[in-house]
């Protein structure tokens, strides 16, 4: 995230939260950067404050926590848009929440990312990016995403 930042100004505020100390510190000087758990400072960030946009590469196992957390952040007219593996759109279990939080946009990717720079090989699962917006709708736009 930090070598795009660099290679990308921005005009913004920028607040990060990561969990690495050492990825933390390699992050932009004018970030505000917090070294942390995600998912407490959410919890502590709520009703204190809000974003415009929310871009979240959360742990997987941990994925669906991590979005419940992201939702209440958003401003009115928010994004949030999290990368995650598409059989996290699967399961009777999430089916309701799905429903009641239905997200505007997905991007199923048409490439498996590298996750780490010692792999030959992407990452063996599917991945999409999520997409909630300003504006609900009954309906999911699908789409692919060449990369």
């Amino acid at each position: 995230m930090s070598a795009v930042a660099r290679r990308h100004p921005h005009p913004c505020q920028v607040t990060a939260v990561e969990l690495n100390e050492e990825r933390a510190a390699d992050l932009p000087d004018d970030w505000e950067v917090i070294c942390g758990n995600y998912l407490d400072w959410a919890a502590a960030a709520q009703g204190e404050r809000r974003f415009d946009l929310i871009i979240s590469n959360p742990p997987f196992t941990r994925w669906m926590d991590f979005i419940r957390a992201s939702l209440p952040l958003l401003e009115h007219r928010g994004i949030l848009l999290a990368l995650g593996f598409s059989n996290i759109l699967g399961s009777q279990k999430r089916a309701a929440w799905w429903k009641e939080n239905r997200p505007q946009q997905i991007w199923q990717s048409s490439r498996r990312p590298q996750f780490r720079p010692d792999s030959q090989n992407g990452d063996p699962r599917e991945t999409i990016w999520v997409q909630w917006g300003p504006s609900q709708s009954k309906h999911t736009k699908f789409d692919w995403l060449d990369l």
